[in-house]
């Protein structure tokens, strides 16, 4: 059972990529996008402050009906239980694992593109939203 969640890296120095989001349990350092098990982190993507950036070096996904309609914030559970190795195999090999994430990431397109993969996914969903 793996869990994907954003996470902040404690850092209280000045840097134009630190944010602060005052409702974690650590509200000042460096966003970064975690798949953790145990409270042990996995994998983990790097979160670019500012307008049109974001998780930083995203999967690069073939192109088709499916991954069209991911936002760079849906591809970010993809991204991480789908890496490989520098040998190309991947880190959690199919069959073996099931994600749990939250609403956040949610979406009928990405969670049947993992399963497509041999990668179970759950979570909690926004019932009033389409």
């Amino acid at each position: 059972h793996l869990c994907v969640d954003e996470a902040i890296a404690r850092f209280t120095g000045r840097a134009t990529e630190s944010v602060i989001i005052k409702i974690k349990p650590t509200p000042e350092g460096y966003k970064i996008w975690c798949l953790a098990n145990n409270r042990v982190i996995l994998n983990w993507l790097f979160h670019a402050k500012g307008i049109g950036r974001g998780p930083v070096n995203l999967l690069k996904l073939p192109t088709n009906a499916a991954t069209l309609a991911f936002t760079p914030i849906e591809s970010v559970p993809v991204s991480l239980v789908l890496a490989v190795d520098a040998h190309g195999r991947r880190l959690f090999p199919p069959g073996l694992h099931s994600v749990w994430d939250d609403n956040l990431f949610n979406t009928i397109p990405m969670l049947e593109y993992l399963r497509q993969h041999g990668v179970g996914c759950a979570g909690t969903v926004r019932t009033t939203k389409t």
